[in-house]
């Protein structure tokens, strides 16, 4: 992951409160998948293990995306 530098940039912030909402997300219904997949039914598993998975999608695109703003940034830096 990378490390978000948040002065002044609005996006920035929003882009690591998804991304930690997501791992947060991931997190927790992976946990409840594990418990489905020995107490409950596969119908709970599945959809705990859809969301889980949805989750883990929405982290890495959220990652991805400020892994470009902070490369497009160090582009549009001048180089002396």
């Amino acid at each position: 992951m990378t490390t978000y530098d948040s002065r002044g940039y609005r996006r920035n912030r929003r882009i690591a409160f998804i991304y930690a909402g997501a791992v947060c997300v991931a997190f927790v219904t992976g946990t409840v998948a594990l418990v489905a997949l020995l107490l409950g039914s596969p119908l709970e598993f599945g959809s705990a293990l859809a969301s889980c998975g949805v989750a883990w999608i929405v982290a890495h695109i959220a990652e991805q995306t400020a892994e470009q703003q902070t490369a497009h940034r160090r582009r549009a830096l001048p180089r002396w």
